[in-house]
Parts: C-alpha cells; sequence; structure tokens
C-alpha cells in the first residue's frame, strides 16, 4: 500500500549533505554510513514494515537504496531513493534494478533536481520494481493477492516485482498471506454453523458484523502487516469467500455492511 513521503521536505541532515555543492559522491557516502541510524529513525516515522512484502519488522530491517547505490552512486543519501525493507527482500533485490528500457537508464549525476525519485529524468526510465512511495502506486492496477496466499501479477510491473522479490517462492510468506484469509474462512464457517443450531437472526447479523468490520480496519490501517492481503479481500469479497458465506448472506453482506467500504 502506498507510502506517503514530502520528497521535498527531507530530514535535516539529509538535505543538507546533499546541499553541499559541489555535489561530492564520496561525502554522501560517508555521511550515509556514519549515520545510518538516524536515517533508520526517520524512516521508521513513515514505515511500520516492508516497503516490498509487507512482513512487519518483528526482525531486522534495512535501509533500502530503491535505485541500487553500485548503479546510482549519487543518490545514496537522496531522501526520495530511501526505503525500508525486510532482510530477504533487501537480500533477494541486491543491485536489481530492471527498467522497461534499458537505453534510458541514468548513469551519472545531473543536478539536484533531477535526484529526486519524481524528476521527468528519473521517472523516463520507467522501473519495473514497484515502488509504494509513488503518488501513481495503485497496487491493484499491477498484482492481486489470491486466497491461497500467492499473488499474480497483472501488469509487466507487477510480475517483475513478484519475480525480483520472489514473493510466490518464500514459504513462510506465502503462509501468513493465507492464514489472513483462512481465519475469516473459519470465523465465518462458525457463524453459520451456530446459526444452524439456534436459528437466531439477529445473533446471526451481529457476528457477521463484528467479523466484516474487524477486517474492514484492518484493511484501513497503514500499520497492518500485509495490510493488501486485507484490502483485496474486501475488494473482492465474494471471490475470497463465496465458499464459506451462503448465497443469500452474501448479499446481505454486500448491501448492508460493505456498501460504504
Amino acid at each position: 500500500m502506498r507510502i506517503k513521503k514530502d520528497y521535498n521536505n527531507p530530514p535535516e541532515k539529509l538535505e543538507a549533505v546533499n546541499l553541499n555543492q559541489p555535489f561530492s559522491q564520496k561525502k554522501c557516502q560517508n555521511f550515509f554510513n556514519n549515520h545510518q541510524i538516524y536515517i533508520r529513525d526517520e524512516l521508521l516515522k513513515l514505515y511500520h514494515k516492508c516497503a516490498y512484502c509487507e512482513t512487519g519488522f518483528a526482525g531486522s530491517l534495512h535501509r533500502d537504496h530503491y535505485r541500487p547505490k553500485d548503479k546510482y552512486n549519487w543518490l545514496v543519501c537522496e531522501w526520495s531513493n530511501l526505503l525500508l525493507s525486510c532482510q530477504r527482500c533487501n537480500q533477494q533485490k541486491g543491485s536489481a534494478f530492471p527498467l522497461v528500457d534499458e537505453n534510458k537508464r541514468q548513469t551519472e549525476y545531473v543536478d539536484k533536481k533531477s535526484m529526486k525519485a519524481d524528476s521527468t529524468r528519473l521517472l523516463a526510465e520507467k522501473p519495473l520494481i514497484l515502488n509504494p512511495e509513488y503518488k501513481t502506486f495503485v497496487p491493484q492496477q499491477h498484482m492481486i493477492c489470491l486466497s491461497d496466499g500467492t499473488m499474480k501479477g497483472i501488469s509487466k510491473y507487477g510480475e517483475k516485482t513478484i519475480e525480483v522479490f520472489k514473493l510466490n517462492e518464500r514459504d513462510l510468506l506465502i503462509q501468513k498471506r493465507k492464514e489472513i484469509v483462512d481465519k475469516y474462512k473459519i470465523d465465518f464457517k462458525n457463524c453459520f454453523g451456530d446459526y444452524h443450531d439456534h436459528k437466531n437472526e439477529n445473533s446471526l447479523k451481529k457476528q457477521l458484523e463484528r467479523i466484516v468490520l474487524h477486517l474492514l480496519d484492518n484493511s484501513e490501517n497503514e500499520s497492518t502487516e500485509y495490510r493488501y492481503v486485507y484490502w483485496i479481500s474486501v475488494k473482492k469479497f465474494k471471490l475470497f469467500f463465496e465458499d464459506s458465506i451462503p448465497h443469500e448472506w452474501m448479499k446481505y453482506i454486500h448491501e448492508k455492511i460493505l456498501v460504504n467500504s
């Protein structure tokens, strides 16, 4: 899901090092090496989980250069090029940065204006790896999560992002996404089991509302781990839960609970 970062308002120390003229890549690299905790803490004000797979930061986290520093050494301290990722995604990505057209790759520093990720020069590269900070980032246009925990690319950008980060080859990641959907399926099935035993329609409606509102809350909470799984299961509710909810009650949920979601 999209991360809202103000590219025009970088942390004070990062702004200071990039304002040094003439531009010094060595000075930027030294600053980055000596201020990694400062950079991490500034990014943690925006990030609650990995920029790429949405895994929470229970374990180690990494300051990730969206455009790898070995290919774009002048962007080492550029605020718009710094994201937070989990260790696995950081390792999987490495120095990979595929473009739609390799001939469009920028290879040297031009000026400060062209350093921002949303500059005309850098956007013209058309990176194939999705960036959650881009204003144009709409994940459902590029990939969807399926109820079995796997991801399906529906654009060349989604397909390449899945490939680079191996989002469909990491068993624990797939399992965690699947468990989210399975939990709600079990909750819905238990509701209808109770209804079958007691025939209390008011109680069933309250239970359904509680479960669906819980799902909605998680889909809207920016800090939720794997938020996209919750979000896409709301948007494609019938596809995810039609095997757990009878048709007549699926209609009730759409018309009475999900109508404004």
